[in-house]
């Protein structure tokens, strides 16, 4: 099962787009990702031996069913993103801009494999001879 994603950046109805909502949308869509997962509840999971072991009041922490399962159920956000998201609508725009105008800057567009070329070229070359060009 692949999730699918549709709408990032759209703005006034996906009449257009905006670089800057689309780096919000794209740091939302990452914050809240993880929470797409199926939840597995199994007795093993669940625990219920180290509830008994442990008992009422204790700490569960440092229990090794703790350690065992605990850090697959963690979500852990980037901090860059998180502060991102928690900015009034000023200082949110600026800052997705800054961010916008940074990938922009340092983007490096790999060269096409010169295989890919040739095929592109002949694909070409069919058409034009196919429309008469």
């Amino acid at each position: 099962d692949q999730q699918h994603l549709t709408g990032l950046g759209s703005i006034d109805s996906a009449k257009g787009i905006s670089f800057e909502q689309f780096i919000v949308d794209s740091y939302m869509w990452d914050c809240c990702k993880n929470y797409l997962h199926e939840v597995e509840i199994s007795e093993e999971k669940i625990g219920l031996d180290a509830v008994k072991e442990v008992g009422h009041g204790h700490n569960f922490l440092t229990h090794p069913h703790t350690l065992r399962y605990l850090r697959g159920e963690l979500t852990f956000w980037e901090k860059e993103k998180l502060d991102l998201l928690e900015m009034d609508d000023k200082e949110l725009h600026a800052e997705a801009n800054r961010i916008v105008k940074s990938i922009l800057d340092k983007h490096q567009v790999e060269p096409l494999a010169n295989d890919l070329i040739e095929k592109g070229d002949a694909i070409i070359a069919k058409y034009e001879d196919i429309m008469g060009n």
